[in-house]
């Protein structure tokens, strides 16, 4: 299974995950521990996915190395779950850093 998606930069300063004091972004940069993605829907059904979870060390909380996260120069942060490829085998990365063309994204996806 491969796992990409982008977060924008309104959702990272939301309040803390965890009672830690890590905002959403700054605990997903700090740890790359994420093992499986939930996805609640309007109408409340869900589904579960587990990540293809590596670690290359077994003690536990071990970061996952198939995990690989950015942040953009527009703060929207990036993540990869996939052994053999990174952030840009999917996002081009002059394109998330324009931030004329992401505001565009944002407006087609949130409207």
């Amino acid at each position: 299974m491969e796992i990409y998606f982008p977060f924008f930069e309104e959702l990272g300063n939301k309040s803390p995950l965890f009672n830690e004091n890590d905002t959403i972004f700054e605990r997903l940069m700090r740890y790359n521990d994420i093992t499986n993605i939930n996805i609640i829907y309007e109408d409340e059904n869900r589904e579960r996915y587990t990540v293809d979870y590596d670690e290359t060390n077994p003690t536990l909380g071990v970061p996952n190395s198939n995990q690989k996260t950015i942040i953009s120069q527009c703060g929207n942060l990036y993540i990869v779950i996939n052994k053999n490829k990174d952030i840009k085998d999917y996002f081009d990365l002059e394109g998330i850093n324009d931030k004329k063309l992401i505001e565009t994204c944002k407006n087609i996806i949130c409207n």
